[in-house]
């Protein structure tokens, strides 16, 4: 049986500096608001229009 995914699932957005380099540093504090803001999960991989 599958079980159905429910709830927001926000797209996680890449951050990018100004020489379009990724800033990895600006990920954990990301997911720390997306999880304060009690989001059920994450949907990794997605677009968001970057």
């Amino acid at each position: 049986m599958s079980k159905l995914i429910q709830g927001i699932l926000p797209a996680l957005c890449t951050p990018f500096d100004d020489h379009l380099s990724l800033v990895v540093d600006h990920v954990p504090p990301l997911v720390r608001a997306l999880i304060d803001a009690r989001t059920n999960g994450f949907f990794v991989c997605g677009g968001t229009g970057e």
